[in-house]
């Protein structure tokens, strides 16, 4: 009879030990899933507005806080940026673009360029070695890169020539020379 009460008190042990395991369980996993979320950590739709940066370019808002991105640095010691004025087309219908470059507030008149011509940050070019800034000028496969190098510690701004190639020949980027150097 001992050994009958001995295995019953186990047999009930550990069903009473089971049954409040799973209650625990339970419980803890329904806590999990309605537990607060940070406020920094909760998706939100931010203000669709813009902050202009020094560089002339945009920023908008982004990440939990919906704060604003950061504007680009600036190049070198001062602020760079490009300046595009659409001119009337040539009469054959090729657009000409005037560009200018703003440095350190000094204004430099770079020429009118054939193409629709945009800062090569807000495309899908990548800068070459020591290229700091630069603006590509398209039209019809073809065109021209106007690029800020650092060049013995100083700022030289350079025009390479710019084609897609085709089937038989590949796409050139290259051929700098150089225009003017910052100061």
């Amino acid at each position: 009879m001992k050994i009958l009460s001995t295995k019953v008190l186990i047999i009930s042990c550990t069903i009473a030990l089971g049954a409040f395991g799973a209650i625990a369980l339970f419980v803890m996993t329904q806590n999990t899933q309605t537990k607060n979320v940070p406020s920094d950590e909760v998706a939100r739709v931010c203000q669709m507005d813009a902050k202009l940066c020094p560089d002339g370019s945009a920023v908008v808002r982004g990440g939990p806080r919906c704060e604003f991105a950061a504007c680009p640095p600036p190049l070198g010691n001062g602020l760079v940026f490009w300046e595009f004025l659409r001119l009337a087309d040539r009469g054959d219908g090729v657009p000409l673009t005037e560009v200018s470059l703003v440095y350190e507030g000094n204004l430099y008149a770079l020429g009118a360029f054939e193409g629709s011509c945009s800062e090569i940050a807000r495309s899908s070019w990548t800068p070459l070695p020591n290229e700091t800034s630069a603006a590509i000028c398209w039209f019809a496969g073809g065109g021209v890169e106007l690029g800020v190098f650092l060049e013995n510690n100083r700022y030289v701004v350079k025009k390479g020539q710019l084609d897609e190639g085709d089937a038989e020949n590949p796409g050139v980027r290259g051929g700098f020379q150089s225009l003017v150097t910052l100061k």
